[in-house]
């Protein structure tokens, strides 16, 4: 089987390519060239391996013994092996002597004519018997002969099915290295193909990493490693191997900058302090270099690939050798260096704050450092660069001491309230709460009741945001304030404390807190205010599957917003309208939206804070819609950026439900696990997650344990919004125990009661919401004795609404009430194209679900014509497929499914059809008869 290194289908094509080409026209040659470590061999092996034809493949391998000794060493493997499957008669008398420097040389038998005619002919005799692929490895250490040879072979092969390939490591060779030469002259060359590979993407380093790690990597440890690896594949394997092997890689990088020539190695050093791109003319400045050896020492770096140019700046080509080059200075030089950096960017007008806070912090340089800080985050926010204002602001509260308030000017409870500031844009609500903590151990109520009640305030929504409390703190601030305070505090902090009360969804009295807290803002003409009351009315509207009315009110708090200029409050409505589009049905509004204000979120700095949620949003829309890889995509990547915990537990929610549809079981409970663990179960806002496990045991075949986990999730919420689906998922559990144990009471009646006891709890819901509609609709279809007529008004309830899966999951309920009551054909009617959605969603359970349920009922697709190969229907789709020739990437975009669900899928194959190989796979199917 062919191992597709990761982020190298195109090279690998490229290769395969080539060699159809070789057998189809004549000789052709690969140069495959990159950096070491980059993947060069790996791609030559997987390249060669399984070619149809059944090619002799003989490699040679070039030895680091540098130039002029052991002259032909990549050669003298090759022609004995080319000896050994010719035998004896076929040899060429006396070559392998030739070169070796075994035996007699005359000018006239063992010439140099004589060797490049004798190595001719052994490989067009070998080429008679079957085509042959020649690769040289790692030519850039090839002796002088090796290499003319090569060259020679390149020139001189004609009317033969010969794949040549030869690799070389870029960075070796000096510009007027012989060896740099031929290989630049065979490159030109129209006839030669040349693969330079370049550093893998993230996503190829997550998909290796996933080879590596045995299960997908977090979205964070991904991003990681590629910005620590710089893309290189070797390093990557290192990163993943531990620290252990970190460490060791360090190591290897040091000794090889160690091997540098002094002028070259200081350079190195000085933009590993740097730290980020930096102009030549900065490090005339600090290197002490005349600008012609400073050029001479930048051309070598770049040569050897330890550096890159970008727009007129050099930095280090990626953080390990970075790393490995800072370390390779004592911790005095290091700070003697940050020293002097900064002494030249102070010099320099184009110098930012921020970048002199780093090195005079690295220098040791309190005073300067605690300056620059201030005056960056400053800066930081006014451009709302409010993620790098809150680091900054933590830098100088980490380094605060007696003497810091006269050098900034400002005191200790000034900057803690910046840095509130700054948690609450950002949305890290843990730091947040240890400044509000800090700040109220510093204030006086009495003296400042104002500034109190400020920071009690943000403390609430602090809390709220990690525990879905917070309540209490802002009763605290209420209870401060005094008769006479600002009316306007006092408002907002009504506002704030019905969002919080929302939240929380612990108190009946919270529509009236809203009423309240909403005249009062419109009282004073309050903007700010008015737009948080709003807010929390319509997630009341919300919850109680008003879809409407929840709708307008949230454009109406978005438009307060933007009166006032108040990004928060603009943001969170945009976020707030965004989740009740995706819920009640609107899905394509929702992903417009969505797409159109995640840009604004970068633009006004709140990324992290609103755009993580918005995100979260667009993943919600598109599982929906049916576009499943995006929205898997988009919430990796999301969670990638480390956003605050709340709001990766909204990411995480769409993302286990993605993975479910998908029967990615391992990815579901993965991100199940993390929900229990980071967030408050008891709050009503992740009774989905209870749902997702009560599914996932269902799923598992396990209706009981389904039961039993659901008890954390009755009786159902007073709100619609978690009732309805928490209802449907009662309805399936409760239906699969009684098809289970169809003659057993004791779960009949069992069922009844449950089944009672949410039909209670749905007694009083009205909602306008057309998914809670559709969602109560089918889960009375799932508990009361339904006909066929039914369950199709509840799959044209979910055509409607255009959501695939959910047509699908009805169809499959549907068919099976026909096939209960012997209507054949309409079981199969809707099988069908229940199995057409399936196929297109990648919907890998209920397709198994769909084929299992045909071929109990006889009604499904033509069985195999071998039943002895026991494939499944879906396995028989993905041979038919692989039998086209196509790669596994290709076979998952052809069946609308997963590469992880192609490799599962061929894994099995294997083993049912006894064989080891693509090739073999698609033989024994068309011998059995199962292709045409």
């Amino acid at each position: 089987m062919i191992r597709v290194p990761a982020g190298r289908t195109a090279e690998l094509s490229a290769v395969r390519t080539a060699y159809d080409r070789a057998t189809d026209r004549g000789p052709v040659t690969v140069l495959i060239s990159g950096e070491a470590g980059i993947g060069k061999s790996l791609l030559t092996a997987s390249a060669v391996t399984d070619l149809p034809g059944g090619p002799t493949v003989l490699t040679g391998n070039c030895l680091e013994l540098g130039t002029g000794s052991a002259p032909y060493t990549p050669f003298i493997s090759i022609v004995r092996e080319l000896e050994t499957l010719l035998g004896p008669e076929s040899a060429q008398p006396g070559l392998s002597g030739l070169l070796t420097g075994a035996g007699p040389r005359t000018e006239d038998q063992f010439g140099r004519v004589a060797l490049l005619a004798g190595l001719l002919d052994l490989i067009h005799a070998a080429c008679a018997l079957r085509p042959l692929v020649l690769v040289v490895e790692d030519l850039h250490w090839a002796d002088a002969s090796s290499r003319e040879l090569f060259a020679y072979l390149v020139n001189n092969l004609s009317d033969c099915q010969v794949l040549l390939v030869g690799t070389y490591r870029t960075g070796e060779l000096s510009a007027g290295d012989p060896g740099r030469q031929v290989l630049a002259e065979l490159g030109r060359r129209t006839d030669v193909i040349r693969l330079a590979l370049t550093p893998l993407t993230e996503a190829a380093v997550r998909e290796q990493l996933t080879g590596l790690l045995g299960r997908p990597p977090e979205s964070a440890e991904a991003r990681q490693v590629h910005r620590r690896s710089g893309g290189n594949p070797f390093f990557v394997e290192a990163l993943a191997g531990g620290e252990d092997r970190a460490l060791s890689l360090r190591a290897l990088l040091r000794d090889r900058t160690a091997a540098l020539p002094p002028l070259p190695r200081e350079v190195l050093r000085w933009l590993a302090v740097a730290a980020r791109p930096v102009p030549d003319d900065l490090l005339l400045d600090v290197a002490d270099l005349a600008p012609d050896d400073l050029g001479e020492v930048l051309r070598i770096l770049t040569d050897r690939q330890l550096i890159v140019l970008a727009d007129g700046r050099y930095a280090i080509r990626h953080d390990l050798l970075r790393e490995a080059a800072y370390d390779d200075l004592a911790p005095i030089q290091q700070r003697d260096r940050h020293d002097r950096l900064g002494t030249a960017l102070l010099r320099r007008p184009d110098t930012r704050p921020a970048e002199l806070a780093e090195h005079w912090f690295a220098s040791g340089r309190l005073e300067p450092a605690l300056r620059a800080a201030w005056e960056a985050a400053e800066l930081a926010r006014l451009g709302f660069a409010y993620d790098e204002e809150a680091l900054l602001l933590r830098r100088i509260l980490d380094h605060w001491s007696e003497g810091s308030e006269a050098q900034l000017g400002v005191t200790h409870l000034v900057v803690l309230e910046h840095a509130i500031l700054a948690a609450s844009a950002t949305g890290r609500a843990e730091q947040g709460l240890e400044y509000t903590t800090a700040a109220l151990a510093a204030l006086d109520p009495i003296a400042e009741p104002a500034r109190v009640a400020t920071v009690y305030v943000h403390q609430g929504v602090f809390r709220n945001r990690l525990t879905a409390t917070g309540g209490e703190d802002i009763d605290k601030a209420l209870a401060v304030l005094r008769p006479d305070s600002d009316p306007h505090l006092r408002c907002w902090a009504m506002a704030t404390r019905c969002i919080v009360e929302v939240v929380e969804n612990r108190s009946p009295d919270a529509r009236e807190w809203c009423l309240d807290a909403l005249r009062l803002a419109e009282e004073l003409g309050d903007e700010e205010s008015q737009g948080f009351a709003c807010l929390a009315l319509g997630c009341l509207e919300d919850y109680a599957g008003q879809v409407d009315e929840a709708v307008a009110l949230v454009r109406r708090a978005r438009a307060h917003g933007l009166a006032c200029g108040n990004h928060h409050v603009l943001l969170t409505a945009v976020q707030y309208e965004a989740f009740m589009l995706a819920h009640s049905g609107n899905h394509q509004q929702a992903i417009v939206l969505c797409e159109t204000w995640l840009i604004e979120t970068d633009r006004l700095g709140r990324r992290l804070a609103k755009g993580s949620l918005l995100a979260a949003a667009l993943v919600l829309a598109l599982l929906n819609a049916g576009r499943w890889d995006e929205a898997r995509e988009l919430g990796a990547e999301r969670l990638g950026e480390l956003p605050p915990r709340l709001f990766t537990a909204w990411l995480r929610l769409p993302l286990a439900a993605v993975a479910r549809v998908q029967g990615d079981r391992e990815e579901v409970a993965r991100q199940l696990e993390i929900l229990v663990a980071e967030q408050d179960m008891s709050s009503e806002t992740f009774r989905p997650v209870v749902g997702l496990q009560a599914l996932l045991a269902l799923d598992e075949g396990d209706p009981e344990r389904a039961d039993c986990i659901l008890d954390d999730a009755l009786p159902l919420s007073r709100h619609a919004r978690w009732a309805a689906p928490m209802a449907v998922i009662v309805g399936l559990v409760q239906r699969a125990r009684r098809q289970a144990a169809p003659r057993d009471r004791r779960i009949q009646a069992e069922t009844a009661a449950r089944i009672g006891e949410v039909d209670k709890g749905l007694r009083d819901l009205r909602p306008s919401d057309p998914v809670l509609r559709a969602e109560l609709l089918m889960y009375r279809a799932l508990t009361q004795d339904t006909t066929l007529p039914d369950w199709d008004l509840v799959t044209k309830s979910w055509r409607e609404l255009d959501r695939p899966y959910d047509v699908a999951r009805s169809l499959v309920l549907a068919a099976e009430t026909a096939f209960a009551n012997s209507n054949k054909p309409g079981a199969r009617a809707r099988l069908v194209e229940a199995r057409e959605l399936a196929v297109q969603l990648g919907a890998e359970p209920l397709l198994e679900r769909i084929d299992a349920l045909g071929e109990r009922a006889g009604i499904g697709q033509e069985a195999p014509v071998d039943a002895a190969l026991g494939l499944s229907r879906r396995e028989l789709d993905v041979l038919r497929v692989l039998a086209k020739g196509l790669s596994n990437h290709q076979i998952a975009a052809e069946l609308f499914i997963s590469t992880n669900t192609v490799s599962s899928h061929l894994a099995s194959i294997y083993t049912k059809l006894g064989v080891t190989t693509r090739t073999e796979a698609a033989a024994a199917a068309y011998r059995a008869g199962l292709l045409t």
